[in-house]
């Protein structure tokens, strides 16, 4: 098929290559940045075609909702993944093993465990905050709480895979209301309530090469680590009661 495709498309004898059985990307950058183009300009015309056309309110809501699509494939308009980090030396590590050993060494002191005095602490505590007798105010409820969750925006879930999305019923929100009260008794939860899951950092910013390949030196990354969807629930609810 791909032997088919080359020899009958133009385009596909651009992009494609055969090499021992396999059909691969003649040249992924180049590949990529045609195919945004693509995206980018069929989403264009039929956005000009609507407001030459039609000028109704349906035809205003089409409209926006393509533009939308079309920022989706303008290469500075995305969400970047990072392909390589640059390191001191100039040099590019684009292996995964790589790229994560050069990450890991940037920021291995951000992360590691700070040495505290335990002491010290507690002289500054004594001094400084006044202790609390109990909850200040009532816990919430399983209603305030579904209401947090179903305000709450998804994201990429923490340990336990769960999104906002799956606490955003009543059952959902009866379960986060037992287990908030059983953090309040003190009693253990088998996956930590502050346990976080970390994910690979994005880069910061846009650069002129983005287009052909999204490369970073360590300190122009945003390392990011995700919480469980009942921490971050239960904790928005109880600040809005407190706030």
């Amino acid at each position: 098929m791909a032997y088919f495709m080359i020899k009958r498309f133009k385009i596909a004898a651009r992009h494609l290559v055969v090499l021992d059985g396999k059909v691969d990307l003649a040249d992924a950058p180049g590949f990529t940045v045609s195919l945004e183009s693509a995206k980018a300009q069929h989403y264009e015309a039929r956005v000009k075609m609507l407001q030459t056309t039609d000028h109704n309110k349906r035809a205003t809501q089409k409209i926006q909702s393509l533009l939308r699509l079309c920022q989706l494939w303008i290469p500075m308009g995305k969400c970047l993944l990072l392909q390589g980090v640059r390191l001191p030396s100039g040099l590019v590590a684009r292996d995964p093993a790589e790229r994560d050993l050069a990450l890991g060494n940037a920021w291995a002191k951000q992360y590691a465990r700070p040495q505290v005095d335990v002491a010290a602490a507690d002289d500054y505590l004594v001094q400084h905050v006044a202790p609390w007798d109990g909850w200040p105010v009532a816990p919430p409820s399983a209603a305030q709480l579904l209401r947090t969750a179903q305000r709450s925006r998804n994201s990429k879930p923490g340990k336990d895979g769960l999104p906002y999305a799956a606490w955003a019923t009543c059952e959902g929100a009866d379960t986060l209301h037992g287990g908030m009260l059983q953090l309040i008794r003190g009693e253990y939860h088998l996956i930590s309530f502050n346990d976080a899951v970390g994910v690979p950092p994005p880069p910061k910013g846009n650069e002129a090469t983005d287009s052909d390949e999204v490369v970073r030196s360590p300190d122009n990354t945003r390392p990011l680590s995700m919480k469980t969807g009942d921490n971050k629930i239960i904790c928005a609810a109880v600040n809005n009661l407190l706030f």
